[in-house]
């Protein structure tokens, strides 16, 4: 395989491609792409409490609603849409998928449990669907093989200059150093030659060859950058973000109004001989000079408007994604099938994300038996020639009687069997279903054989049926027959 170095690929020298990476990564545009990114990786965690105080500080004018607001913040994440509405749309993974290959499947199958696959891959679908891109790269870290999941925000995508939907490396941001140093690494450039430390002035500090030939991860993307124009879209989701700050500030804003006073005692006339010192208990009775009215003034106001508007924000955001609001708030249905229906928007989804997620475990799967390869990891070598992956259906929540009519239907097409059921119901391997079917047969057979045992010992030693001779006798049973020898 012919690999093109980095500065043959963007047509400059070494030391003007790392100007032209610097210029890519210090754009306006590359900055803004990555603060919305930083946003949405902390709407992910429900941490949504420094886009409302920019709410605050735009809507609010008056510094002392401004830090009235502000001291409520920590009560502004009792509800994220964003990390809910996400969470309904990331069902690719809901059921365990079926991975094969050609051969040393046991050995797939133990480097999937070692990375536990499944709960990378589901982590995976739920920051995918809010970036709408990723970054998945498989190494080895102290002898043992680990999967990164990456978002967008922690990252940027180097282009020729001539065309710009063609991924020529990575630049990943590195940790600071605890003490400043001119000449430490804050940059990882990985690409298909190698991978290119450099510090903060993009000078190189170190180089390492990339051993693989190619890029060593797997950049997940909705459709093709030739497609859609862009590697790496700008502000993904961007309308679910601002309503998920909207819906938040103005709960903030029914919560300040439930805590605040509502009412007023407002007094007209001559206060000066009134007496000093009395209580503003309801409970006593106040005194007042004659011809002094007290009223009270009513400034509250309804604190259910915010709430709702707040609601009808999130509704609207999340029915944009398939998600109703029946779903968001969990409302009771009557039937599976029900639940069916009112889940069919994310069906529809989930089929786009299976073909999606499918060109990525393969591409994943081939990358991982490389690195086992190029590691000496001989207990994760196979061949990813034949990979295949079965994502599992959904189920409707059925009960139990009607799950078993269907599979004993389906048994008896021959679309499935019994070690099948056991294994995917019980999320086992076939080999240890098999082995639980059989020992529930040894068990059975065991049963039977002591329950044929008991009958005959009944037959040989206990009472004839017809006889009446042991009629009367203490603890014997009485065992009678009609004039037809049937007993009764």
């Amino acid at each position: 395989m012919t690999v093109e170095p980095l500065s043959t690929l963007l047509g400059r020298s070494n030391i003007e491609s790392l100007k032209y990476v610097r210029e890519i990564v210090g754009s306006q545009a590359n900055r803004e792409r990555l603060a919305h990114g930083y946003w949405i990786d902390a709407l992910l965690t429900g941490q949504s409490a420094y886009a409302v105080q920019q709410v605050i500080l735009r809507a609010c004018k008056d510094d002392s609603n401004r830090a009235e607001l502000t001291e409520l913040l920590r009560w502004a994440e009792s509800d994220t849409v964003f990390q809910r509405t996400i969470e309904e749309l990331s069902c690719v993974y809901s059921e365990p998928p079926v991975r094969t290959v050609r051969s040393g499947q046991t050995k797939f199958d133990q480097l999937a449990e070692d990375v536990q696959l499944d709960a990378v891959m589901t982590v995976a679908n739920q920051r995918f669907n809010a970036h709408c891109a990723l970054w998945i790269a498989p190494r080895v870290r102290h002898g043992e093989m680990i999967v990164d999941v990456i978002t967008p925000a922690c990252f940027s995508v180097v282009w020729p200059e001539d065309d710009p939907t063609y991924v020529a490396a990575l630049v990943f941001d590195l940790p600071k150093p605890l003490k400043p140093d001119p000449d430490a690494p804050v940059y990882r450039i990985v690409a298909r030659d190698a991978t290119y430390w450099v510090n903060e002035k993009f000078e190189l500090v170190h180089a390492d060859e990339n051993v693989l030939g190619e890029l060593p991860g797997v950049l997940v993307t909705a459709a093709p950058p030739s497609a859609t124009g862009w590697i790496l879209p700008p502000r993904p989701n961007h309308d679910l973000c601002q309503a998920d700050a909207a819906a938040s500030f103005h709960r903030l804003m029914g919560l300040r109004e439930s805590l605040t006073v509502k009412k007023q005692v407002a007094i007209a006339g001559d206060m000066s001989s009134a007496v000093f010192g009395q209580t503003q208990a309801s409970a006593k009775e106040l005194i007042l000079p004659e011809g002094v009215v007290a009223s009270v003034l009513d400034r509250g106001v309804d604190a259910m408007q915010y709430l709702q508007l707040a609601e009808s924000v999130g509704n609207a955001a999340a029915s944009n994604r398939g998600v109703s609001s029946e779903l968001r708030r969990q409302a009771p249905v009557d039937s599976g099938w029900a639940m069916q229906l009112r889940r069919l928007p994310l069906l529809e989804r989930r089929r786009l994300q299976v073909s999606t997620f499918r060109r990525a475990e393969t591409h994943l799967a081939r990358l991982m038996s490389r690195v086992a390869d190029l590691t000496g990891l001989e207990r994760y070598a196979f061949n990813p020639d034949a990979f295949a992956i079965e994502f599992g259906a959904l189920q409707a929540p059925v009960d139990e009687m009607t799950e078993l009519q269907t599979f004993e239907l389906a048994r008896r097409l021959g679309l499935t069997d019994t070690v099948q059921e056991l294994a995917k119901k019980a999320q086992i391997s076939d080999d240890e279903a098999a082995h639980d079917i059989a020992t529930h047969a040894e068990r059975e057979a065991a049963r039977l054989a002591m329950l044929q045992g008991l009958a005959r010992r009944d037959l040989n030693g206990g009472p004839t049926i017809g006889d009446s001779s042991n009629v009367g006798q203490a603890g014997a049973p009485v065992i009678a027959s009609n004039s037809n020898g049937v007993s009764k």
